[in-house]
């Protein structure tokens, strides 16, 4: 067992400094990608902001103000609320979301858009897809189209930066940005809730765009070309490319997993932003483990994307399908990884205490720190580059609190979404994709 532990050990210690590569890696090319000088006719292609929301009564009047001020006087912008029937689930009276909706149009009659996906059965998927169907002719295909939630506050850049890029190599159709998640860490906020957001941090810097970096680079290579990591906000896609993949997925539990595997497959160049979504993350620790469950069926379900996809590509070589699987199986092991990390730091932790041996226990702690603190630390270094006090008291707060218990809960949510799984194979139940509600008294 001795052995075992040292093994774990020596594993968590050399992904510290692969994760500590990779954030400042990200650093770097941020800095970089950050100083170019944008000199664009922005106001040429209008770009259509999508937003789905449900429940947002509280939040989507200050969301729209926010893109409307920021954008509107550098680029040619169409905001697009898509509300739907299921609101009258969450609030039956008509002071709702769809209320506030039409109210918005109003006011905003030249920027802003109201479509009403008149089911109760759907998801952000299907609020996607009527309100690409509803806009009819005025979107080409060569138009963009923007996926923001109902809580995103991108970058002022953001937008200035896709129209420069596009006009240096008009053959981009795919971007993504990559979420800044602290817009709701407070002094208030628990241990196991910064923590966790921390880690949503980490993972955005460290794991999404860094991955997102190094593809751009070789996404035309062959067999071992990279697999594009897509997120559902923040991604910026054409018509044409919308129309030629799946879109967004009305099929499976999670739209955007799908749509990267597929991207991936057919050589999309998918270009990232050196600036982020501010965006929340989940104030409770049940929203905060509802959401990860439902992100598990993202990558879990990954040969069930290869499934479909096969027979959406028949016609397609052995040795193209085989690049397909090969790239399904990249994104199976996020699943894999998800479990067995918090179950071998698990073990770490527990065989000191068993062995009641003080030295052992100390070696865990301090891979914890490099492992899980310090990476943290790292990239919130690199959303807030001036070291604060917050900061600082931040990362203690999440070593000495909430830190473990986090990492305990991610890996809890895979197992838990693992037996929703097997309950709908073996008893027809239908996995529930709920809306990550807010505190109640916040979110109204």
């Amino acid at each position: 067992m001795l052995i075992l532990f040292y093994t774990i050990c020596a594993s968590f210690l050399s992904l510290s400094i692969r994760w500590v590569y990779s954030i400042i890696y990200t650093y770097h090319w941020v800095q970089k990608e950050t100083d170019i000088k944008l000199s664009v006719d922005t106001n040429k292609e209008c770009l259509f902001i999508l937003i789905p929301v449900l429940a947002e009564v509280g939040r989507i009047e200050k969301t729209v103000e926010y893109f409307i001020g920021t954008f509107s006087r550098d680029v040619n912008i169409k905001l697009v609320l898509i509300t739907s029937e299921s609101e009258y689930l969450y609030y039956p009276k008509t002071q709702n979301t769809i209320f506030a909706a039409k109210e918005l149009a109003k006011r905003h009659n030249d920027k802003v858009i109201h479509c009403h996906y008149p089911k109760t059965n759907g998801r952000m998927s299907h609020q996607l897809n009527w309100g690409i169907k509803n806009l009819g002719e005025s979107i080409t295909g060569d138009s963009l189209i923007a996926i923001y939630n109902a809580d995103s506050k991108p970058h002022p850049e953001t937008f200035k930066w896709i129209l420069f890029k596009r006009s240096l190599d008009p053959d981009l159709n795919v971007f993504q940005q990559h979420g800044d998640y602290t817009k709701n860490i407070n002094s208030k906020t628990n241990s196991i809730i910064l923590s966790a957001a921390l880690w949503q941090n980490r993972w955005a810097i460290g794991f999404e765009l860094f991955k997102a970096i190094r593809s751009v680079k070789s996404y035309k290579n062959n067999f071992f070309r990279p697999l594009n990591y897509l997120i559902g906000h923040g991604l910026i896609i054409s018509k044409s490319v919308y129309d030629k993949s799946v879109g967004f997925s009305e099929i499976f539990h999670n739209e955007d997993a799908i749509l990267g595997l597929e991207l991936s497959f057919i050589k999309e160049k998918i270009t990232p932003l050196p600036y982020f979504d501010i965006s929340d993350t989940p104030d409770t620790i049940p929203s905060l483990y509802r959401q990860k469950i439902h992100w598990f069926l993202g990558p879990s379900q990954s040969f069930n994307y290869f499934k479909y996809l096969s027979k959406k590509y028949r016609g397609y070589s052995l040795k193209e399908r085989t690049v397909l699987l090969f790239q399904a199986f990249k994104l199976f092991l996020h699943a894999i990884y998800w479990i067995f990390g918090p179950v071998f730091m698990f073990f770490i932790i527990l065989y000191p205490i068993g062995a009641k041996n003080i030295s052992l226990l100390a070696i865990s702690y301090s891979i914890f720190f490099l492992y899980f603190t310090l990476p943290n630390f790292l990239a919130l270094n690199l959303y807030e580059p001036k070291k604060t006090k917050r900061q600082t008291l931040n990362l203690i707060y999440s070593f000495l609190g909430g830190g473990l218990i986090c990492y305990f809960l991610h890996g809890l949510s895979a197992i838990s979404s693992i037996f929703l799984t097997i309950k709908y194979l073996f008893m027809g139940k239908q996995i529930a994709k709920g809306k990550t509600m807010m505190k109640k008294s916040e979110n109204l």
